[in-house]
């Protein structure tokens, strides 16, 4: 890459205005595997090749295995980078440090899509990890005439603590609000669902895949599903898009037991295979799915053999279910059921980031990964009030983590305060869920 004209890999955001992310083909590029991730415009077609030579050469082994998450991640980090330029006109190869100050500054003033809260800064500083990486990458790799950089130019390098510098100062000398140690707005509120909010979000969700009729209901019973998978076995939302009809196979024909414990081997983060337990009602549930719905939706189309698929009537029937569209149905169902949280949002006047308004704004409450959160927290409560001390280690076998105090002190740290409202009638409802659950599957 040390002779590569700058000129041939230069891409001016300004031209190109509609930069998204997608998934390179076997015709994209020879050197990069199928689903490798790739930014570019939508409206040309072209491809941002920095990003994509520098995350193939520094995340790319010579075998063309990659961790997916990682580049996953990387990937959107640097779009959303792309996408800041576009907005202040700004060409990546003229960037200076005081740019990405800027940029800083953008995402500590707005709310995180995911998380819906303020960007932490911890989530900022990973952030800047693959857009440094990229400049860094290009000034190595790339002919670079240093005469025309600009200064400050982000190909010099500089301390990454120095970018926090104007961002800190202004920090430093904002008057702190004063709030009563026992005030309402001190109080943390853990991101866990109740049954009665639960309950509310699956009605919102389309219908139930154990009552679906391919000939009368209207509604697809997938996303319901997807969202019923990690709220009753805590997996994160990629790994339930992963799952495959293969994993199931083997309970079709046999009779489950809704009180059951069924083992199952799940592709999990990092790209290991682990074992954990789905409950007998929730086999049901995607038995019933992959027997009618996704049976009638297949029909006639190439398998693929992915569980999960888009609805008959999506002009993308058949093709496996994203997890851009599970996260925005699973949203879309919080704000029906009224599950909302007025937030600030800055947007630019006109583009100019130098001239932003505030707004007030509603967003959903909870975030699909919130379930993973939730599914945490009842269990807890079902395997304590069935005289299981030591909960925690079920829990993090179950949600995949190496280290227990993961479990512990980010997914139940809020247990303590939980339950000081959980009445004895919703304990006792968690020690039935599956039972539960059952019956009004069969009564529906």
């Amino acid at each position: 890459m040390g002779g590569t004209k700058m000129r041939e890999l230069e891409q001016r955001s300004v031209e190109f205005p509609e930069w998204i992310k997608g998934k390179a083909t076997k015709t994209t590029y020879g050197f990069i595997p199928e689903d490798f991730p790739i930014i570019y415009d939508r409206l040309s077609g072209k491809v941002f090749q920095p990003a994509l030579l520098f995350l193939a050469d520094c995340y790319l082994s010579k075998g063309g295995r990659y961790v997916a998450n990682t580049v996953g991640s990387y990937s959107d980090d640097i779009l959303d980078y792309v996408r800041f330029c576009r907005e202040v006109n700004l060409d990546w190869l003229a960037a200076t440090w005081e740019h990405l100050d800027d940029y800083v500054g953008v995402m500590e003033g707005n709310v995180s899509p995911v998380r819906k809260e303020p960007y932490r800064e911890g989530t900022v500083n990973r952030r800047l990890v693959p857009i440094l990486g990229l400049y860094k990458w290009a000034s190595q790799n790339l002919s670079l005439e240093m005469e025309a950089l600009p200064p400050g130019s982000l190909f010099l390098p500089r301390a990454i603590e120095k970018v926090y510098t104007e961002n800190q100062k202004r920090r430093r000398e904002s008057k702190p609000v004063e709030v009563r140690g026992d005030a309402a707005e001190n109080v943390r509120i853990p991101r866990v669902l109740q049954r009665t909010e639960m309950e509310s979000i699956y009605a919102k969700l389309g219908t139930d895949s154990e009552v679906f009729d391919c000939e009368k209901s209207t509604e697809t019973s997938v996303f319901r599903l997807a969202t019923y998978i990690s709220h009753q076995s805590g997996l994160r939302l990629f790994e339930v898009v992963g799952l495959k009809v293969a994993q199931f196979q083997r309970f079709i024909g046999a009779t489950i037991h809704p009180l059951d414990m069924y083992p199952m081997h799940v592709k999990r983060k990092g790209g290991r295979t682990k074992l954990l337990h789905f409950h007998g009602v929730l086999v049901s549930k995607i038995l019933a799915y992959m027997h009618k719905e996704r049976a009638s939706v297949m029909n006639g189309q190439s398998e693929h053999g992915y569980l999960l698929v888009n609805q008959r009537w999506a002009t993308s029937a058949g093709k496996r279910v994203s997890r851009r569209n599970v996260q925005r149905r699973f949203t879309r169902a919080c704000m029906d059921a009224g599950l909302v949280l007025a937030v600030q949002k800055t947007h630019p006047t006109n583009g100019d980031w130098t001239k932003c308004r505030v707004e007030m704004t509603e967003m959903a409450r909870f975030s699909f990964h919130d379930l993973r959160h939730t599914f945490a927290v009842w269990a807890y409560y079902a395997m304590r009030s069935a005289g299981i001390e030591e909960p925690w280690k079920g829990i993090a076998d179950q949600l995949g983590h190496e280290d227990v105090l993961t479990t512990i002190k980010t997914y139940l740290q809020c247990c303590r305060t939980f339950e000081s409202y959980v009445s004895d009638k919703f304990v006792s409802s968690l020690n039935a869920m599956a039972r539960v659950g059952s019956v009004e599957a069969r009564t529906q």
